[in-house]
């Protein structure tokens, strides 16, 4: 039997705009906590996201990380592949934009599909196959939603138990 997750999302406003890389967005639990994330590209697949008429061309997927503060100081989830359901339902306020630095860009660097992982430059969006990196990869079937980052985020704080 699986244990019901506590949701604590609160909602804020619905936005219809997609988010776009560099966007800084907040969200906040019922419990009066808040955490900012940033969306650090927008393409999420290095395999197909430079064919023509790939759903990936209108970017379906983004990259974020999520910071415990709105200094961005501390890191506690990331880079973690989502949609844009917590934007459209109104769980994720954007609340600016600034370019993505180098070292953000230094974690989206590695990639794996379900057979093998790539080394990416997501500049020209080419990849080539490499072997299993040392360092934290991100990978396609790991999409999730406001609510496997909700999860994560209570993760990261002790608050809910790894799988």
């Amino acid at each position: 039997m699986k244990k019901e997750l506590p949701f604590k999302l609160i909602l804020k406003k619905k936005s219809r705009r997609p988010p776009a890389p560099g966007d800084l967005f907040r969200f906040e639990f019922n419990d009066g906590r808040s955490f900012w994330g940033k969306v650090l590209h927008s393409k999420a697949n290095p395999q197909i996201a430079h064919q023509d008429n790939s759903p990936q061309d209108k970017a379906s997927l983004w990259i974020v990380v999520v910071y415990s503060d709105e200094t961005r100081r501390q890191l506690i989830v990331g880079p973690k592949i989502i949609n844009r359901l917590g934007w459209l339902h109104g769980y994720f306020e954007t609340t600016g934009n600034e370019d993505v630095t180098e070292s953000e860009k230094q974690c989206l660097r590695y990639w794996r599909d379900p057979w093998r992982y790539y080394e990416v430059d997501w500049e020209t969006e080419k990849s080539e196959v490499i072997e299993k990196p040392d360092t934290p990869w991100i990978g396609f079937l790991a999409s999730g939603n406001y609510l496997t980052l909700e999860s994560d985020v209570l993760r990261a704080l002790g608050e809910l138990p790894e799988e």
